[in-house]
């Protein structure tokens, strides 16, 4: 039987070539790249007369940082990502591979990651090879990782808190007193200590890089209550350690946007829900903003006075997130491949949440209220149902697609999938 190094070591190379191959085809010779002119891959330049939405913030953001030591403060944005590429940049220049050869490494690396939280998950070398390779073949993710975009560095961040918290389901009992003794001695802690420590620090990384994660710390609490229920001092220590530790590491930026700004930010882009519910009549749009000066604090007041119209664009956007497979004005290629993964992997992975969920396996229960917590808040939030936006939660439905495939093809084998036993 093949070893999970080799499987590793392949599953990489695939992502890796699959993305290097797709970054010289689209960058160079797809007209949607925006770079058609330039022959990127080829000249080392990704400077385009056009603009390109968030990618421009996201470089420069961090050109500023390689040239000025700091934050361009015109905007509230989480820093993590600009400060990701200003590493590249510094260490191999301004050009495309600086971005392009880290992000699709990185990218690759992701793949490694689902393999192991699969592995734990299911405890099936094929079920976590196929998630692997369901997420090396996703367009979806193969796009986003060729372009200036924050989302494969959310998600390695992502995957890794959620193996942390894999790791906080040992049996073993929490000491702090021998914790506190050993740390003062400059002894080992405890390794429960030492992971719920890391895991609040990769929230805080998290939350760095995507500021809606933020929506999701609530529900880790929550689900950290549910599953140590049972062990109440072990709870309380994991609770208070993983608060401490994340508020470390976030607290950080929430001083810097105080001395910047001279007020509380949680980089939250509130804007985006003023715009996204905003009234047609455009003097009305002027009256809020001008009484109003923070976005979020207008977008609250305006649906106060507004609630039905706020409730049925809801309504409107939540249909459009759980039932259409793109969002409108897409290429052909782009609703083929995404009416394929919607109507393919996605009820595939709702069937292998469902069932993982029903054998009560714990990890699946903290992904499924990490898609619930993102649904419901993009469902308030964004109007258009953006791709990116969909892509955390398709990340863990790709990695359930995986389990559910394989419990379709064992049922028409007329036998049932064999999971190991111990609830995880």
């Amino acid at each position: 039987m093949i070893n999970n190094r080799r499987i590793l070591i392949s599953i990489f190379l695939i992502s890796f070539t699959i993305r290097l191959i797709a970054a010289v085809v689209y960058l160079n010779f797809d007209k949607h790249s925006l770079t058609l002119n330039r022959k990127p891959f080829f000249c080392g330049s990704y400077s385009t007369t056009e603009r390109i939405g968030r990618r421009d913030l996201y470089n420069t953001n961090a050109r500023h940082i390689v040239l000025y030591g700091k934050m361009f403060h015109m905007k509230i944005h989480p820093p993590l990502y600009p400060i990701f590429l200003s590493i590249f940049y510094i260490l191999f220049g301004y050009n495309i591979y600086s971005f392009l050869i880290p992000q699709i490494t990185l990218a690759a690396a992701n793949t490694i990651l689902i393999f192991f939280l699969a592995q734990h998950l299911f405890d099936n070398k094929k079920i976590s090879l196929m998630a692997g390779l369901f997420y090396a073949f996703n367009p979806h993710f193969i796009l986003i990782s060729i372009q200036l975009y924050s989302e494969t560095l959310y998600l390695f961040l992502l995957l890794s808190v959620f193996l942390l918290f894999k790791k906080l389901l040992s049996k073993t009992t929490v000491n702090p007193v021998r914790d506190i003794k050993n740390a003062a001695c400059g002894s080992k802690i405890s390794n429960e200590v030492k992971n719920s420590i890391f895991a609040g620090i990769f929230m805080g990384l998290t939350a760095l890089c995507r500021s809606v994660f933020l929506i999701f710390i609530p529900f880790i609490f929550i689900w950290l209550i549910i599953v140590f229920y049972q062990e109440k001092r072990k709870m309380l220590i994991l609770l208070f350690t993983i608060f401490l530790s994340f508020s470390a590491v976030y607290g950080i930026w929430i001083i810097r946007n105080y001395k910047v700004f001279h007020r509380i930010s949680f980089s939250v882009d509130t804007s985006a829900a003023w715009k996204a519910n905003r009234p047609s009549n455009i003097n009305e749009v002027v009256k809020f903003r001008n009484k109003y000066k923070n976005e979020g604090t207008a977008f609250i007041n305006w649906v106060k006075r507004n609630p039905r119209q706020y409730f049925n664009l809801c309504i409107k956007r939540l249909k459009s997130l759980l039932f259409e497979p793109c969002v409108k004005g897409v290429t052909f290629r782009h609703k083929a491949a995404s009416s394929f993964i919607f109507f393919f992997i996605y009820p595939l992975g709702y069937l292998g949440i469902a069932k993982a969920v029903r054998e009560r396996k714990k990890i699946a229960f903290l992904a499924l209220l990490f898609i619930t917590s993102t649904v419901i808040f993009h469902s308030l939030t964004i109007i258009d149902g953006e791709l990116r936006y969909r892509l955390p939660v398709e990340l863990f439905i790709t990695i359930f697609a995986a389990y559910g495939l394989c419990v379709i093809l064992d049922l028409f084998r007329g036998k049932e999938i064999t999971l190991r036993t111990q609830q995880t």
